[in-house]
């Protein structure tokens, strides 16, 4: 009978031995996966600025500011709940940059060196509480999103919070993004017809044009102010006549929708001392929360072979509105 025990308890210990075995592995595969594609990024990154041996100046320089752009939207995103952190984080991506693509210019007797030359840091507001209300932190409806700022990757996916879906426009009771500069104000109301989304702007000069991509019967419009769509689709209507930054950027019945939204302003002093009226602080997880975010970088790039001698700065600012 001991016996018997003493195998089922061998069994057991070999079952278990095999399961953790199996474990590690799977870990310590996830973890390989994670580090080859982090290689393979930076591989690709620099395939695509730095590609064959007859590509100029204006290629590289666009290239360059291609993959800065994703570099940004990445460090931007992750890690951000200091400025240490995001600024590091970028200063180490180009660094890993310039030496992969280095070596690959190398290959065709040609020098490519790619450096940081400035940084301008900003806030990134947003909200990823896609059931809460648009309003700001201690739910007042109209309220001042920032202030004379210049803005980039603004995006809103809005969802009309309303109790009976009627006609709206810009100055009526839906939800509405204003830009304010000046005397000038651009509006733009965004509401849920009988049948439809619908996104009407006011442009500066008092013109008024709508757009209605979503298909019927969606309850949703993603709003994409920078690339001038709606779920994807041009919204010429969200090109009329712009403000000129810097402008303010307000939210007005911000109780009568809910959804989620990103703007990133070059005003960096709302992350560094965040209204608690407004907003929830870099290290919070509630919405609508402000982190800390590299809003703009100047890149210098430098290119010699035998017949081309570059030396230029390319500012990166991926997605500024107007």
């Amino acid at each position: 009978m001991a016996d018997l025990i003493g195998e089922a308890r061998s069994r057991d210990d070999r079952g278990q031995i095999v399961l953790l075995v199996g474990f590690t592995l799977a870990v310590l595969f996830v973890a390989l996966a994670l580090i080859l594609n982090s290689a393979i990024y930076a591989e690709n990154l620099a395939t695509r600025s730095e590609t064959g041996a007859g590509d100029g100046p204006i290629s590289v320089r666009n290239e360059v500011q291609s993959g800065t752009a994703s570099i940004l939207d990445f460090v931007n995103t992750y890690n951000n709940t200091a400025a240490s952190h995001v600024t590091d984080n970028l200063t180490a991506a180009v660094e890993d940059y310039r030496e992969i693509a280095g070596r690959r210019a190398a290959v065709d007797g040609r020098l490519v060196n790619v450096s940081i030359e400035s940084i301008a840091m900003g806030s990134r507001l947003g909200q990823t509480n896609a059931t809460r209300n648009l309003t700001r932190r201690d739910g007042t409806a109209n309220w001042t999103l920032a202030s004379g700022v210049h803005a980039r990757s603004l995006v809103f996916d809005i969802e009309d919070n309303r109790t009976s879906s009627t006609s709206c426009s810009p100055g009526g009771k839906c939800f509405q993004l204003n830009a304010t500069s000046g005397g000038d104000v651009w509006r733009m109301a965004v509401y849920e017809n009988s049948t439809d989304m619908v996104v009407e702007v006011e442009g500066v000069d008092g013109t008024v044009a709508t757009c209605s991509p979503s298909p019927d019967g969606s309850t949703r419009a993603s709003i994409d102010l920078a690339a001038g769509t709606i779920d994807g689709t041009a919204c010429p209507a969200l090109r009329t006549s712009m403000p000129g930054p810097p402008y303010d950027l307000e939210v007005v019945h911000g109780d009568l929708a809910t959804g989620t939204f990103e703007v990133i302003v070059d005003d960096d002093t709302i992350a560094t001392s965040p209204d608690p009226d407004r907003y929830f602080g870099p290290t919070a997880s509630e919405s609508p929360r402000v982190t800390h975010a590299a809003y703009a970088t100047e890149i210098r790039i430098t290119q010699r072979s035998e017949r081309i001698v570059y030396n230029g700065t390319v500012r990166v600012a991926p997605g500024e509105w107007p």
